[in-house]
C-alpha cells in the first residue's frame, strides 16, 4: 500500500537484521515498525535499541499498533516515536494518510540533518585555523588537557612541542604577506604529513605551531622534533606569482617538553606546565643559533 503512494526504497526486516544493518552503517531514513513483531511490546525494544545507537538514532520512527493496544501508544511516543499508525494503515481508504504522515516525518528528519550538517560545519570552523586547515589554539588547548588527561590514567608520558619558523618577518617584508601565507601553508602540510595520525598539530597564531604527542618519552619526542625540524628545512617552498614567484628556504627551531609518566596534578594544568616549558625550550633554540631543537626534560619544569 505504501509502495504505490510515496516514492523511496523499502525493505523488510526483522529486528536483528534491522538492527544489524544499523550496526554496519546500513541504516534507513524511517523506521516503521509493528508494536507487537514476534511478542507483545517487542518492537517497542527494537525502537529503544534503535534510538540509542549512533547509526540510526537520527531516523524517523513510526510504531504501528493494533486497534486493542492503544495503551502503547503513549509510551512509543514516549521512547521517541514520531508518530503513532493502526497497525493495518488504516486499510486501503486510509493508507494515503498513513503516507502523509510517513512524508511529514521525512521531511523532519531531512530538515533536522540539514541543521546538524550546519552545526557540524560551524564547529569545524571554530576549531580549525582557516589558512592551514590545523587546529587552531581554541581546539588545541582542550586537545592536549585531554592528551594529559589520558596519559595519567594509561601511565604514559606525553610530549610537547613547540615549533617557530626563524626569520618569517623578513619573508612578509621582502616577499610581502601572499609568500608569507604560502610558507605557512606549505609547513603546515609537511608538519602535518611528519606527525601523521599519531599526535595533535596546531597553528597556536602566527609563525608559531605545536605538536603534541601522547604515549611518548624524551626519546621518542627527540627523534620526532627532529623529523619536523627536517621537514621543514627539506626543500625549498615555491612562492605564489603574486609574489614575483621564485623560491625561498625556510628553517624552524623547536622546544620539547617531556611530561614523565606517573605524575600528579590536574591535566589543565599538567598540559599548561608542558607548553610552558616547550616554550622556554624553544627560546633557548632561537638564542642559540635557530634553527635546532632544545629539550627542557618536565622534571626539570617543576
Amino acid at each position: 500500500m505504501l509502495s504505490t503512494r510515496m516514492a523511496g526504497r523499502f525493505d523488510i526486516r526483522d529486528p536483528d537484521e534491522a538492527l544489524g544493518a544499523a550496526a554496519s552503517g546500513r541504516t534507513a531514513d524511517l523506521y516503521l515498525i509493528a508494536a507487537d513483531i514476534r511478542g507483545r511490546g517487542d518492537g517497542l525494544r527494537l525502537l529503544s535499541e534503535l534510538r540509542s545507537r549512533q547509526g540510526s538514532r537520527d531516523a524517523g520512527f513510526v510504531i504501528a499498533i493494533a486497534p486493542e493496544r492503544e495503551e502503547l501508544a503513549s509510551i512509543a511516543l514516549d521512547l521517541g516515536a514520531g508518530d503513532v499508525l493502526s497497525d493495518t494503515l488504516g486499510g486501503t481508504s486510509g493508507a494515503q494518510a498513513a503516507v502523509v504522515s510517513l512524508q511529514r516525518l521525512l521531511s523532519r528528519k531531512s530538515k533536522s540533518d540539514q541543521r546538524r550538517a550546519e552545526v557540524q560545519r560551524h564547529m569545524v570552523w571554530a576549531m580549525t585555523d582557516p589558512l592551514t586547515g590545523l587546529s587552531n589554539r581554541r581546539h588545541a588547548l582542550p586537545k592536549l588537557a585531554e592528551i594529559a588527561r589520558n596519559a595519567m590514567i594509561s601511565k604514559h608520558g606525553f610530549c610537547v612541542l613547540a615549533i617557530d619558523l626563524d626569520h618569517f618577518k623578513s619573508v612578509n617584508d621582502q616577499h610581502g604577506h601572499n609568500a608569507g601565507d604560502a610558507v605557512l601553508v606549505e609547513v603546515a602540510q609537511r608538519l602535518r604529513n611528519t606527525v601523521g595520525g599519531v599526535g595533535l598539530v596546531a597553528r597556536m597564531g602566527g609563525e608559531e605551531f605545536l605538536c603534541a604527542l601522547s604515549d611518548c618519552d624524551a626519546d621518542c619526542g627527540l627523534r620526532m622534533a627532529e623529523e619536523l625540524r627536517r621537514a621543514v628545512q627539506s626543500k625549498p617552498v615555491a612562492l605564489p606569482g603574486l609574489s614575483g614567484g621564485g623560491e625561498i628556504r625556510v628553517t624552524a627551531s623547536v622546544g620539547l617538553a617531556t611530561v614523565p609518566s606517573g605524575g600528579d596534578g590536574w591535566p589543565d594544568q599538567i598540559a599548561q606546565l608542558a607548553m610552558e616549558r616547550a616554550d622556554r625550550a624553544l627560546l633557548s633554540a632561537k638564542a642559540t643559533g635557530r634553527n635546532r631543537v632544545v629539550s627542557a626534560p618536565f622534571e626539570q619544569a617543576a
